[in-house]
């Protein structure tokens, strides 16, 4: 559990600022032509991370498990994966990182923290020892 708090002090509340950072500075459009594209990320990015902060509070206060996640919270940080998944396969092919791709490529750090949770939530419980 304490690994889990620090990789979410350290991984994820980082990337959290620097979306709230990134809607003030795209709140005044600009002639860009990565400005709407760079947008989009971010508003995804924005609800993934509400979605992904509701499973990490969750997580701590129902005992170490996922199970009883809200499934808004569990669709909006599948949208995070998927951006972060789509923004490599962008990335990849196009061997160019794009605004929608490099806001993407920003979520990786909240996939160490999402796949722990994911990996202790579906651990099966081991019985008692016998007598």
């Amino acid at each position: 559990m304490t690994l889990l708090i620090l990789e979410l002090l350290v991984l994820a509340l980082p990337v959290t600022v620097l979306d709230g950072i990134g809607l003030l500075f795209l709140s005044r459009p600009t002639g860009h032509p990565d400005y709407a594209p760079m947008l989009v990320g971010v508003l995804l990015a924005s609800v993934a991370l509400v979605g992904f902060w509701r499973l990490a509070f969750g997580f701590l206060l129902d005992g170490l498990t996922l199970r009883d996640a809200p499934r808004w919270a569990r669709w909006c940080t599948g949208t995070g994966v998927l951006l972060c998944l789509g923004a490599l396969l962008v990335a990849g092919v196009f061997n160019r990182l794009n605004a929608l791709a490099f806001v993407g490529v920003l979520g990786l750090p909240v996939m160490v923290p999402l796949g722990h949770m994911l990996a202790v939530s579906r651990r099966v419980p081991t019985p008692p020892p016998l007598p």
